[in-house]
């Protein structure tokens, strides 16, 4: 019972985390996605638009990773990387891509209870009796 805290936020990373790279691979591939970036009010073209996708969802992936293997710390760069720069701006568009700067904050709360959770005991060394 112990180990509850860090197991649901292994599940809640792997969980946020799919549906991130979910998300980005179908506004990367699905061509009504409706998916595209501007800067300062101008598009920026679709070739950015899909490079950021791509690392979005290639950060997602890794966030899966982690939090699978209850890496808080490398779930909380996966945070940093995908909200700061597209995550934050997306929490409040009006675009069904909005989910995904929630799902980025799913992630922190995930890096959260892994780092705060209760840890397995350390293995202690065996002894030979040869």
């Amino acid at each position: 019972m112990s180990g509850w805290i860090r197991d649901a936020g292994r599940g809640l990373g792997v969980t946020a985390g799919a549906a991130n790279a979910a998300a980005w691979a179908f506004a990367m591939w699905v061509p009504t996605s409706d998916v595209a970036l501007t800067a300062g009010g101008e598009p920026v073209g679709q070739a950015a638009t899909l490079a950021v996708g791509f690392l979005m969802c290639v950060t997602s992936i890794v966030a899966v990773i982690a939090a699978a293997r209850g890496h808080g710390g490398v779930l909380l760069g996966a945070f940093l990387v995908s909200f700061l720069p597209v995550g934050a701006f997306l929490l409040y568009a009006d675009h069904w891509l909005y989910w995904t700067g929630w799902s980025d904050l799913a992630l922190l709360a995930s890096a959260a209870m892994i780092r705060l959770g209760p840890r397995a005991p350390a293995a202690s060394p065996r002894e030979d009796h040869g």
